[in-house]
């Protein structure tokens, strides 16, 4: 298989999630308008160690920065081929965040995490919440804190979100997830053999409350009055799994895709 065969591949997974997982699904209900209107840049790493990962990361935080919103509005910055333990990529977000500060752009853009064996703190490997941020690969997403925090103010609603993800992933469960799309990745030895709780919680769409943009970013322990009040709602929730995996295949098959998506890689 091509270079250029693999690289659309992986693009036409991670679209494909889009569509019926993070749109399908509305986990985020400001995604479908950016993806309609091919605002996203989807640029697949061939990094294969954390060096090369940090190259590309830093020429696409410069690049979104220096490239008019209404041309890309964020990037999905892609990297099938390192990062693949989720213990490791959890611990590069600390390096990527610093990278955000050490090039001047904390306060304009921020990243969220997005991993195919994403794990909150205090959950089990298998708990359905943490597929609010499985992907079919490894990446970082870039996103401009200045759409982000429109969108918020846009959305009164939108410190609803956290809970009604979970509720959502739990109504649909895990054979309805799979059914969607994809099945689970199998786990790494290193993952096996480590605790979860070495692993923090991505904060995007949690701790909204108090906060000035709508992901705020800050991996903290997972809070156990969280779930619990998650699982209370879920108790008075009426819809089945079934009918909800019906709707999002119907939301999937009703977006305007772009027919020209943007998936180049941007040169030093």
């Amino acid at each position: 298989m091509s270079q250029q065969k693999t690289h659309a591949a992986v693009i036409t997974e991670t679209r494909d999630w889009i569509e019926k997982a993070v749109i399908g699904l509305n986990l985020c209900p400001f995604a479908k308008a950016v993806y309609a209107n091919d605002r996203i840049r989807y640029c697949v790493s061939e990094a294969a160690s954390e060096d090369s990962l940090l190259a590309d990361l830093s020429r696409e935080l410069r690049a979104l920065q220096a490239t008019d919103p209404q041309t890309c509005e964020t990037v999905l910055l892609i990297h099938p081929g390192t990062l693949t333990d989720f213990l490791d990529y959890n611990d590069f977000l600390d390096v990527a965040d610093a990278t955000v500060e050490a090039l001047g752009l904390t306060g304009k853009i921020q990243i969220a995490s997005f991993h195919p064996r994403y794990q909150f703190a205090g959950s089990r490997p298998d708990d359905v919440e943490n597929y609010t941020n499985r992907s079919p690969y490894p990446m970082l997403h870039l996103l401009r804190e200045a759409s982000v925090e429109r969108a918020a103010q846009a959305d009164p609603g939108a410190v609803a979100i956290p809970a009604r993800n979970v509720e959502t992933l739990r109504r649909l469960g895990l054979e309805g997830w799979r059914r969607l799309w994809l099945a689970d990745p199998p786990k790494t030895k290193r993952e096996s053999r480590h605790c979860p709780e070495r692993v923090y919680e991505d904060s995007s769409f949690r701790r909204w409350p108090g906060s000035r943009l709508l992901v705020a970013r800050k991996r903290v322990p997972y809070i156990a009055a969280y779930d619990t009040a998650c699982a209370s709602a879920l108790a008075r929730a009426g819809l089945e799994a079934d009918a909800l995996f019906k709707l999002s295949q119907v939301a999937a098959h009703t977006i305007s895709a772009p027919t020209n998506a943007q998936t180049f890689t941007v040169s030093p």
